[in-house]
């Protein structure tokens, strides 16, 4: 999948995709991550906010999607507010 595949597939353009890869990358707003979560469920949120860890969780260990966006909206949320201090 390329880079303007995956960022349409999740309702963004492909230069609001740019902003989250490379070496000067910013972190993706709650409303990005939710909308990754949402069309890719099994995606690692570590590795979306850092980077490490595996792209994708195990079966097993993937969460209900409501769970996980609920959980991350506040992270996000945190992080976005320690930025901002």
């Amino acid at each position: 999948m390329t880079q303007a595949e995956f960022a349409e597939s999740i309702g963004i353009s492909q230069g609001t995709l740019a902003n989250f890869t490379g070496k000067r990358a910013s972190v993706p707003g709650a409303d990005v991550i939710a909308k990754i979560l949402e069309t890719y469920p099994d995606v690692n949120i570590a590795y979306i906010l850092t980077g490490q860890g595996e792209m994708f969780l195990p079966k097993e260990e993937s969460p209900a999607l409501e769970s996980r966006v609920n959980d991350l909206e506040g992270r996000v949320t945190a992080i976005e507010n320690k930025l901002n201090t």
